[in-house]
Order: structure tokens, then sequence, then C-alpha cells
């Protein structure tokens, strides 16, 4: 690490005849100059922003929306720089809109006994856009889902079933499925947006805000009876 200093320093005294044959004084021009251009360049690179407005600091704004409430959260490239998010008005799609996972990702779900089996129909529509969504069920032991109108894979040693839509649905979501009869079933949807709908955003002029926002809820499906149930 030392080594270059090492170097300038004997070149120096060299040339300033402290040491060696030579005994006058000559100054290193092209040293002085090398070493004033190095130093002007470290100071320009210093002394210049690493953000601007043309080059903005990339921030990644996440929001979650679950049962125990909203969480926001901001993270960037520079740690150590403390970024805030705010709420804009003027970015704003839906200002109005609570910020409640039941409002948010309403859930209608309904569940009918068939011979040995319950026939379970579960609708999602969400409130506003999204990008991904996805549905999680399990029932305790045993695979909960025998049969449905869609694809599905198994987690969790094949107690969880999860559905995904292949394609986007263009309207309400709704999936199919029959269950042993004596499944106590639960149902978890969550899907992420980079709709905005309450114009979240990191307010300096430095930072580009990247918005994504996820919201999760989880609801018990009614047992099965002659004529269904309803779970909003």
């Amino acid at each position: 690490f030392a080594m270059p200093f090492q170097l300038f320093a004997t070149r120096i005294a060299h040339s300033t005849g402290h040491f060696g044959k030579r005994s006058g004084l000559r100054v290193p021009f092209r040293l002085i100059l090398s070493f004033l251009l190095a130093g002007s360049a470290m100071a320009t690179v210093l002394a210049a922003p690493a953000w601007s407005a043309r080059k903005p600091l990339e921030a990644s704004v996440t929001q979650t929306i679950d049962s125990s409430g909203s969480v926001i959260t901001v993270e960037s490239v520079a740690p150590r720089r403390k970024l805030t998010a705010v709420s804009d008005a003027s970015l704003a799609r839906a200002i109005g809109l609570p910020a409640k996972n039941d409002v948010l990702l309403p859930i209608s779900a309904t569940a009918k006994k068939f011979l040995e089996r319950q026939l379970v129909t579960i609708t999602i529509q969400p409130a506003i856009g999204y990008d991904t969504i996805e549905l999680s069920v399990s029932g305790g032991p045993g695979v909960p889902v025998r049969e449905a109108s869609e694809n599905f894979e198994t987690r969790n040693g094949g107690e969880t079933c999860v559905f995904a839509p292949e394609k986007k649905p263009s309207g309400p979501w709704t999936v199919y499925f029959s269950s042993p009869l004596a499944a106590s079933l639960t149902a978890t949807v969550r899907f992420e947006s980079s709709e905005n709908p309450w114009g979240i955003t990191v307010p300096e002029a430095d930072v580009a805000t990247r918005y994504l926002l996820a919201v999760e809820r989880t609801v018990d499906i009614p047992r099965p009876t002659a004529s269904g149930a309803n779970t909003r």
C-alpha cells in the first residue's frame, strides 16, 4: 500500500539533489504536473454529488398491508442516507381508499357438502389493479385440495396448495376445488401492485421512487352446508 508513496517521495528527493549523483536542484515538472492533475481529478470526483435530478438515486418503497396494519419500508443503494416516504395527493390514484386489507382485498368463500367431499368456491376481487396474485389453501394434515378448476402446487409437505392464475383475469378471479369433508380450511390471498393509490413517494429532487404495494389477507372457509355460506 505504501510503495507508491515511497517511490514518489524518493523521486522528489532525488530531483532536489538530496541523494544520488544529482547535486543541483531540478524541478520535476512532469511529476508535479501529474500530481496536480491527479489531485484535481480526485477533488472533482469527491466534490461532485453522487446523484442529481439527471442521474437520480433509485429508492424502492414497499407498502405492506395485512391484518396488523400498514407498514412502509424504503431501501436504496445508499443505506446511510435516511430517506422518508410521504403521501403526495397530486400523485395519488385513489386518495380516499382506506389502507385496510379487507377493503383492498374482498374475498367471498362458499362450501357445500357433496358425498364425502366439500365443494369450495372462492371469488377474489381486488379493489385496485394488480401485477401478481396468489391463493394459498391449507387445512391441517394431508393435502387440502383434491381436484380443482386450475392448476396448483403443493408446499409444506403437501399441507398447503397454492394457486396462481396463468393469465391475469379480466374481472373477479374465481377458483373451484374439492376437499376432504372433515378438513377445516383457511385461504390466504396475496397480491402485489405497482399502482400507487395514495401517491407514496420520496419527496427529494435527486431520488427516483419505485413503489410496490403488497396486500395479504387470510379468511376461514366456512364449514359446508346444504346451501353453502359466505365469508367476506
